[in-house]
């Protein structure tokens, strides 16, 4: 940006690893593009550059969650961010649909729709540290699920090529049992079972 425009509208296309940035003036000319790794000091970086490049920024990007999240702890401090989605953004889209896709056009279209319509666009509140708190335990929590369903579908395959009629008779779902009970046993040579850690032929063995 060579000038200092009174108002500009920069347009954010949200990606896993990579953003792509675009500021677009009162005339809908694009005044500066970039693209942002996602990373905190990255994002810091081409922040501050737009909000040095105007004295008044709208800022708007299509997605506020998953990949966003690094872009939503500083955006919503420095600015008022405003989220485009819905029928009314993909009519939209639709009359710039000759000109190919890219991050580079979607950012681009992002701005120009807040510009345009900005009242069609909502706000992104901040998110406080006990949100922030508890996004962090919801996903350890959902970590551990989704890894406790793997272990059981393993199990039960296991089972169903050697045991069928055991692996009918245990509930997974509603008992800790079976699990313990399989990972503290093992399969012997013999074909019988061993507790784990345990030698073949000991007391222990099963």
């Amino acid at each position: 940006m060579t000038q200092r425009p009174p108002q500009v509208w920069a347009g954010i296309d949200v990606g896993k690893g990579h953003h792509w940035i675009t500021v677009v003036d009162a005339d809908g000319d694009p005044l500066w593009n970039r693209k942002v790794v996602n990373s905190e000091s990255d994002i810091l970086t081409a922040l501050g550059e737009v909000m040095d490049a105007s004295g008044q920024v709208t800022w708007a990007l299509d997605l506020v969650d998953g990949p966003a999240a690094l872009l939503l702890g500083p955006l919503p401090t420095m600015a008022n961010p405003r989220y485009v989605t819905g029928s009314t953004f993909a009519a939209f889209k639709v009359s710039f649909s000759g000109q190919g896709k890219s991050d580079l056009k979607d950012s681009y279209i992002i701005a120009e729709f807040a510009r345009c319509l900005r009242r069609q666009t909502v706000p992104v509140p901040a998110p406080s540290r006990i949100t922030k708190e508890l996004t962090l335990i919801l996903a350890h929590l959902n970590g551990f699920s989704a890894e406790r369903t793997r272990t059981i579908n393993r199990l039960r395959a296991l089972l169903t090529s050697i045991f069928l009629e055991l692996e009918r008779s245990f509930e997974f779902a509603r008992s800790d049992g079976p699990l313990i009970l399989l990972s503290g046993y093992i399969s012997s040579p013999s074909g019988g079972w061993v507790r784990a850690g345990s030698r073949p032929g000991s007391p222990s063995a099963a």
